[in-house]
């Protein structure tokens, strides 16, 4: 039978839970971006940081679907101000696109910042 060190122990553990490396998340990874994050893996960090809420901010509704993070103010950056949690149905009505047909498309970060 083999016996593991206490470290090897908790990268077992850490890596079951998902977490590989603890110590290069965010800042401290090599590929973090920072502000020059593109538009989807902001929405996905918005996600992982914040959670998901089962309410939608807007309207109030708990029995939606689904829910997503929409940024509010047009300012695509990592600050929860800019964000509310939406229902689908309010974050499509909010874009001006979805049900009603509108074509619609994502801003490229360099349109964004000047």
């Amino acid at each position: 039978m083999k016996i593991f060190t206490k470290e090897h122990c908790l990268k077992i553990s850490l890596s079951k839970l998902g977490k590989k490396r603890p110590d290069m998340v965010n800042e401290k990874n090599p590929n973090w971006k920072g502000e020059d994050v593109g538009y989807t893996a902001l929405h996905h960090w918005i996600s992982r940081k914040y959670g998901t809420l089962k309410r939608c901010e807007d309207c109030g509704s708990l029995d939606s679907k689904k829910y997503e993070w929409a940024n509010t103010t047009g300012i695509y950056n990592r600050d929860i101000k800019n964000w509310k949690r939406l229902c689908v149905k309010c974050h499509q009505d909010r874009d001006g696109h979805g049900f009603r047909g509108l074509a619609y498309s994502y801003p490229r970060m360099n349109e964004l910042c000047a």
